[in-house]
């Protein structure tokens, strides 16, 4: 299986391909320290950004560790609370022929959309010699130490080597505990309503409610044909299905991301779709 994730594409072997933000390789001249940073920031072996301030850990991950992936949403690499020093590894490949950066957007907080959480930096692995996709490979590690400070490296798997990487807006000032304490309350208000404000689903429900949507939308548009050309049924009848027609119109529209989000960014229950597509198909019923 295959897990498109925005900049990214994380492949069920375990390997992540970038998608995005990535920059084609100029034909083979003399190397430079910045070739193919897409930043145009200076590139080194092992950046670090300072990420909370002094006490703000004891011991543990205050906040969660992610990436940008799909539809601007933060994937967890290393959750909230896991004992500190920490490390998760990933292997990092080309998604084009002779591509010379891979970005990756490195952030902490438990919001489900990037946007919400805070950017530690946005790292670029750079300095990829030509090749065709797929070829390049990098084993990166993220890491985050007991004092707060966190540390990107990436190793070229075919030399061992260390691989270059450039860093661009870091992080400036360190989290407190008061910053920290802010952020995990909008993350626990978010888990009530869910990202969009709307009540999440569970991953189960995602092709049901895929499903669903589908037939809504068909229904919808068979309806308003029935009502613009069908003259068998009463004024009452009519005006129950327009307000049905109507409160499925909405529907769709508070719906609209599903079929472009992740499982838990469902913005809809599958048993409130189902229950607006019977009223309607049943009123729809009247007006044929």
């Amino acid at each position: 299986m295959t897990w498109i994730l925005g900049a990214i594409a994380l492949i069920g072997a375990g390997v992540i391909i970038a998608c995005l933000n990535a920059r084609t390789a100029a034909p083979p001249t003399a190397a430079s320290s910045n070739r193919g940073s897409p930043s145009g920031q200076p590139s080194i072996t092992a950046p670090e950004v300072r990420v909370f301030s002094n006490g703000t850990c004891a011991g543990a991950l205050p906040l969660s560790l992610s990436v940008e992936t799909l539809g601007g949403v933060s994937t967890v690499l290393i959750p909230r609370g896991t004992a500190l020093p920490s490390e998760r590894r990933e292997t990092f490949s080309t998604a084009t022929d002779n591509q010379a950066s891979i970005e990756v957007h490195v952030l902490v907080g438990d919001r489900t959309l990037a946007a919400e959480n805070v950017t530690i930096a946005k790292f670029a692995i750079v300095e990829i010699p030509p090749a065709a996709r797929g070829v390049p490979m990098f084993d990166v590690t993220f890491g985050m130490d007991e004092q707060g400070t966190f540390r990107l490296s990436a190793k070229d798997r075919g030399t061992g080597r260390p691989q270059r990487v450039s860093v661009a807006g870091a992080l400036s000032t360190p989290l407190s505990q008061m910053n920290v304490g802010v952020m995990l309350d909008a993350a626990k208000a978010e888990e009530a309503t869910g990202a969009y404000g709307i009540t999440k689903t569970t991953p189960e429900d995602l092709d049901s409610v895929t499903v669903y949507t589908k037939q809504l939308r068909d229904l919808v548009e068979n309806t308003r044909s029935a009502l613009k050309n069908g003259s068998n049924f009463s004024e009452a009848d009519r005006d129950a299905c327009q307000q049905r027609l109507q409160d499925a119109e909405r529907v769709l529209k508070a719906n609209a991301h599903v079929e472009k989000s992740s499982a838990k960014l469902n913005v809809l229950k599958a048993d409130e779709l189902a229950s607006v597509l019977s009223s309607l198909a049943e009123a729809a019923r009247r007006c044929r």
